[in-house]
């Protein structure tokens, strides 16, 4: 199934298709449908709007791979480097609690979404791959990403990425409370 993808940097005609397909993984979304599925099948918590998306594809800063079957967006990975989203989110390294010295040490990557359509889940690891190969070129050192584990804990997501050999290193409590895994890799 996997010779029929490609993945390549996002174009501005992907971007609908993109949005769409985070609508579908959305948790409120989501638990509407089925909330016994929900953390097996893995979700997003926060939407990136269109116009976000669209700023994505202009900005130095920030990285959007899609994985495409023919035509049609079956995955995408958006990442921005630290400094990046720091700008977006000032208070996030206040409300983190990981070793400092680790994030100032390194040129680090931030995954902020990692989105397969269900059916094809292997979609994340080639994503991944290109992703950071795409970030060690451009020196990152360090990736990082959070998995929501409470009110409603990623299951999915945490188990995927454990098998993409991160390492949670810390938490993050957010402005609602929700509390977050962070996991990091070396690149």
């Amino acid at each position: 199934m996997n010779s029929e993808i490609n993945i390549t940097k996002a174009k501005k005609n992907d971007i609908l298709q993109i949005y769409n397909l985070q609508k579908s993984q959305l948790l409120e979304y989501n638990l509407k449908i089925n909330k016994k599925e929900v953390t097996d099948n893995g979700f997003l918590v926060y939407e990136v709007s269109i116009e976000n998306l669209l700023k994505s594809l202009r900005c130095k800063n920030t990285f959007l791979f899609v994985a495409k079957n023919k035509e049609e967006v079956v995955g995408y990975f958006l990442a921005y480097s630290l400094k990046k989203y720091i700008k977006l989110n000032p208070s996030f390294l206040e409300e983190i609690d990981v070793d400092e010295k680790l994030l100032k040490e390194n040129k680090v990557l931030f995954g902020k979404q990692l989105v397969s359509n269900r059916s094809f889940p292997k979609i994340g690891e080639s994503l991944n791959k290109e992703m950071f190969k795409h970030a060690k070129s451009l020196d990152f050192s360090l990736y990082i990403c959070e998995i929501l584990e409470s009110p409603i804990k990623n299951k999915r997501s945490i188990n995927k990425h454990l098998s993409f050999n991160l390492k949670k290193i810390g938490t993050h409590k957010d402005k609602k409370d929700y509390l977050w895994g962070i996991y990091s890799k070396k690149l």
